[in-house]
């Protein structure tokens, strides 16, 4: 079927009335044709003009007034075509704008919880470090006072002895000046402590690299405990080859590693306990370990162990001079020279320390006291 409406589209005006007007004349003549036949009569000759003048006169003003007519409703339906599209492309833009205005919402949103967030993290921050530093100065003003009490109050004693007329023997007096001396390298100790521990919070502190025995680290370090060893009546027993590679490291990091664990296994054991150290090779790493069958300690305190003036829950461990940033210190000289510190334990089970250093040059800058690491003591 032809679509009349899209022939009328592609028509003009005058083609449309000429159209109509020619097919009403050949309309017009032929009814009157057949009209003027079915009488009988012969088709006369003036009847073919009439026909013609009659169907002109007759259908112009009607096919005018049609055309006109379905002119105005093809601009109608144009106009009502284009204010369709014209709806659409506004709801096409209102609903873009509309999501627009939704992703502007979320991300403000999302910035808006990022920005708490952070603000919130500073402000954990700020007060950690609030509680931290008060807490540093109660632990501090108590630590320093209890050896600075004994150096003052027995320097008194032996000063003032004539003046208050105490007689004292050589004995008396040679005890209270290694009472003083003690008391001094306490002091000193904790102050070392406190300075290395700072100097590796704010990355200065310094690494000497150089070729590293760690079987004369060991052995240095394992004679300079005998004195505490021999009064306990403990032992030492060392697990290493004799034909370990040499560590590419710092020399003096690597003792203060060493010495603090023995220290700590030293201390936390019994009396007639042995304490043993083993030094092996794997891979690419050095394994140094630490391991004690003394009081150990509860899980709880495991988490703490490396926290500068952890105080553990068990008294026996309490007991020890020391403000405990030993294990503090050797955290952060094992991430310092990339490797690893890990220890386990349990009550009454003891402590099992691991070192591991890289035999490669690894070491890394210091850092800071959020590292992660999993301890015992």
């Amino acid at each position: 079927m032809i679509d009349a409406w899209k022939m009328t589209g592609r028509s003009t005006p005058g083609q449309l009335c000429a159209g109509t007007v020619s097919l009403a004349v050949v309309f017009a003549v032929a009814v009157s044709q057949m009209a003027w036949r079915s009488t009988g009569e012969p088709v006369p000759p003036v009847l073919l003009p009439v026909a013609i003048v009659t169907a002109l006169v007759v259908s112009i003003p009607l096919v005018a007034v049609f055309v006109a007519a379905v002119f105005a409703m093809k601009r109608s339906n144009e106009e009502l075509s284009l204010a369709k599209e014209r709806e659409v492309r506004r709801s096409g833009e209102l609903a873009v704008a509309r999501d627009a205005l939704a992703d502007l919402n979320r991300e403000l949103e999302y910035r808006v919880a990022r920005r708490t967030k952070a603000m919130k993290a500073a402000l954990d921050r700020a007060e950690r470090a609030s509680t931290a530093k008060s807490t540093f100065l109660a632990n501090m003003s108590h630590e320093l006072r209890t050896p600075l009490n004994g150096i003052v109050g027995y320097a008194e004693l032996v000063t003032t002895r004539d003046t208050l007329g105490v007689g004292m023997s050589p004995e008396k007096i040679d005890e209270y000046v290694a009472t003083i001396l003690s008391s001094g390298r306490h002091l000193n100790a904790m102050v070392s402590d406190l300075l290395d521990l700072s100097r590796i919070e704010f990355n200065e502190y310094d690494l000497n690299r150089e070729r590293v025995d760690i079987n004369d680290v060991v052995r240095g370090v394992v004679k300079e405990m005998a004195p505490v060893t021999q009064a306990r009546d403990q032992r030492v027993e060392v697990v290493a080859s004799r034909d370990l590679p040499r560590l590419d490291s710092d020399y003096r990091a690597i003792r203060q590693i060493f010495a603090n664990l023995l220290s700590n296994a030293l201390k936390y054991s019994d009396a007639g306990q042995t304490v043993t150290v083993a030094a092996t090779v794997d891979g690419r790493v050095m394994r140094l370990s630490v391991s004690d069958r003394g009081i150990g300690m509860s899980q709880d305190d495991l988490k703490r162990a490396t926290q500068p003036f952890a105080k553990f829950s068990d008294a026996h461990i309490s007991t020890g001079q020391s403000i405990g940033l030993g294990l503090s210190i050797v955290k952060r000289l094992c991430v310092l020279l990339g490797g690893s510190f890990t220890l386990s334990s349990a009550p009454d089970a003891g402590t099992d320390a691991l070192v591991t250093l890289p035999l490669a040059k690894t070491m890394t800058t210091p850092v800071g006291g959020d590292t992660e690491l999993a301890l015992a003591g």
